[in-house]
C-alpha cells in the first residue's frame, strides 16, 4: 500500500503531462555524440525549435525557430525528448552587467577607510 501511495504521489512524467502546442518554443534532447568535442562538453539538449505539428499525444514535428516553412527541416520527435522555452525568458546579456570602474572602486575603497597602497 505504502509503494502505491508513494508513486502516485509523484509528478506524472510521461508525454500525457507534456502539454505541447503548436508554436511552442521547446528545446530537443540529442543523445548523439558530436565528434571531436569530450563527454563532458557535449551539448545535449539543441534548439530552440518551434512545434510545427502535433501528430498525437506523444509525437509532435519539430521546425528549427529560424527556418522557414520547408518541408525539408521538420524533425519528428517524441514529447519526452522536449523541455518547453518560458517565453518570457530573456537570455543572459554582457550588456545587463554592470562593470565598476576604477574610479567607483577606489572611491568604495576609500569609503570603508583602508589605504589602496599599503604604507
Amino acid at each position: 500500500d505504502t509503494y502505491i501511495a508513494r508513486e502516485t504521489s509523484k509528478p506524472d512524467r510521461t508525454a500525457d503531462n507534456q502539454k505541447v502546442t503548436v508554436g511552442d518554443l521547446v528545446y530537443y534532447y540529442s543523445h548523439r555524440a558530436q565528434p571531436g568535442v569530450p563527454q563532458k562538453l557535449q551539448r545535449h539538449w539543441i534548439g530552440p525549435y518551434r512545434v510545427h505539428k502535433v501528430v498525437s499525444p506523444s509525437l509532435v514535428i519539430l521546425q528549427p525557430n529560424n527556418r522557414r516553412m520547408d518541408d525539408r527541416y521538420h524533425l519528428p520527435a517524441v514529447v519526452n525528448r522536449l523541455s518547453k522555452i518560458n517565453p518570457n525568458h530573456q537570455p543572459f546579456s554582457v550588456r545587463n552587467v554592470h562593470y565598476p570602474t576604477y574610479s567607483e572602486m577606489r572611491d568604495e575603497i576609500i569609503d570603508e577607510g583602508t589605504e589602496l597602497v599599503p604604507g
